[in-house]
C-alpha cells in the first residue's frame, strides 16, 4: 500500500474505535471531510511548488540530492531551478495563488459562526486525518522554508496556527525514538 490516505483507512479499519483513538471521529462525516480536503490540499500542493521544490535538495544529503534533481528533471522537462520563482515579484504572485487555494480551509477552519466553532480542528474540539494533511503541509515548510511557513501562521486570522499549535504534540511525536539502521548502497 503506498499513498497515506488508503493507509489511514486500512489503520482505521484494523484498529478499530473505541480501542484505539480514531482518525475519522464522526465516521462517514470525517472521511468525507478527509476526501475533500485530500483534493484541496493537493491544489495547494502544486501551487506551492515554485515555492519549495528548488528548496528540497537542499535538505537532502549528496545522494538524495543528485536522486531528487535528475528525477523532478525528467517529470517536469526541464531543471529544478527553472521552477523557482525568478524574482520577489514572481514569488509573491506564487504565494497569492497559494493563499487563494486555502481559503476552503481557512473557511472550513473558522466554521459558519467563529463564537460557536469549538476547537481548532476541522471538525471543532475532535482532530481527525484531514486535519493531518493540512497539518503536513505546515510542517513540510517549517522544515523546508521559515519565511513561507510564517506566512501560513499569519494566514486566514491565524487559523493555521492555532491548527499547528494544537497539532504540535503529533508533530514532535510521541513516546519513544528509535534509531534505525538504514542500509547504504
Amino acid at each position: 500500500m503506498n499513498d497515506s490516505f488508503p493507509i489511514a483507512v486500512h489503520l482505521e479499519e484494523a484498529f478499530p474505535a473505541p480501542s484505539y483513538p480514531s482518525i475519522f471521529p464522526s465516521g462517514d462525516a470525517s472521511y468525507a471531510l478527509a476526501v475533500a480536503v485530500d483534493k484541496i490540499m493537493l491544489d495547494v500542493i502544486i501551487k506551492s511548488r515554485p515555492l519549495y521544490l528548488p528548496k528540497v535538495p537542499l535538505i537532502l544529503d549528496e545522494r538524495g540530492s543528485k536522486y531528487f534533481y535528475e528525477t523532478r528533471e525528467k517529470w517536469f522537462g526541464k531543471p529544478v531551478s527553472e521552477i523557482a520563482p525568478k524574482s520577489a515579484e514572481e514569488a509573491e504572485v506564487a504565494w497569492r495563488e497559494v493563499e487563494k487555494e486555502l481559503e476552503p480551509v481557512v473557511k472550513m477552519l473558522k466554521g459558519k459562526k467563529k463564537s460557536e466553532k469549538r476547537g481548532p480542528f476541522l471538525e471543532g474540539d475532535k482532530v481527525g486525518y484531514a486535519d493531518f494533511m493540512v497539518v503536513g503541509f505546515l510542517a513540510w515548510f517549517d522544515r523546508i522554508d521559515r519565511d513561507v511557513f510564517e506566512k501560513l501562521m499569519r494566514t486566514g486570522d491565524g487559523v493555521f496556527k492555532a491548527l499547528w499549535d494544537a497539532s504540535k504534540q503529533w508533530v514532535d511525536g510521541q513516546g519513544e525514538e528509535k534509531e534505525w539502521p538504514v542500509p547504504r548502497t
